[in-house]
C-alpha cells in the first residue's frame, strides 16, 4: 500500500503528508496526526485535478468522474450551470 510507504518516510523525518481522516487510525513510529485548522477551527482543503488527454490509463477517467460526483467544484459561481 502506498500510504504505508509514505507514512514510513514521514516517520523517518523525510517530510510531512496530508492524509484523509481515515488514515489517522494507523500507528507508525515517529508519526503524529494533526487536524488541519485555520483561524476559525477545523478547515477544508481544496484540491485540483488535471488529466492529460494523452493519458492512456483506463482507470483515470472513472476516478475523475468519482471525484467530480463526490466533491463538486465549490469555487464555481452558484449561478453557473
Amino acid at each position: 500500500m502506498a500510504l504505508d510507504r509514505l507514512l514510513t518516510l514521514v516517520g523517518a523525518d523525510w517530510g510531512v503528508l496530508l492524509a484523509l481522516e481515515g488514515a489517522a487510525g494507523a500507528a507508525y513510529q515517529g508519526v503524529t496526526f494533526r487536524e488541519v485548522h485555520d483561524a476559525e477551527g477545523p478547515t477544508r482543503l481544496s484540491f485540483r485535478v488535471y488529466w492529460r488527454q494523452s493519458n492512456g490509463n483506463p482507470l483515470v477517467r472513472p476516478f475523475l468522474d468519482l471525484i467530480r460526483e463526490r466533491y463538486p467544484d465549490l469555487s464555481a459561481d452558484p449561478g453557473e450551470s
